[in-house]
């Protein structure tokens, strides 16, 4: 993603780029934060089998964000969950 101060510009990119992966990813507005939300995961079976791989994912999206907004994971598809749902809150 191109370096950018505007946040929801660089969620609406990542939820292209991560729904052309497959992930049926969206962003909203919530309040003081955003929810960046994935629909489905393509590969639950490898994360399911690997927690290494959710592990990642979030550690990227903590870096991607850094240091305009923390982003911490609300919602987890291999915990039962039927969403991955990542809470994105701008920093002051």
């Amino acid at each position: 993603l191109s370096p950018t101060d505007d946040l929801p510009a660089k969620l609406e990119k990542l939820a292209v780029l991560r729904s052309e992966e497959g992930y049926m990813a969206q962003w909203q507005a919530e309040g003081e934060h955003y929810l960046f939300i994935e629909n489905h995961c393509p590969i639950c079976a490898a994360a399911t089998a690997c927690q290494n791989f959710c592990q990642s994912e979030l550690q990227q999206f903590q870096q991607l964000f850094s240091p305009q907004a923390e982003v911490e994971r609300s919602e987890h598809i291999v915990e039962g969950a039927r969403r991955c749902c990542y809470k994105i809150t701008p920093v002051a």
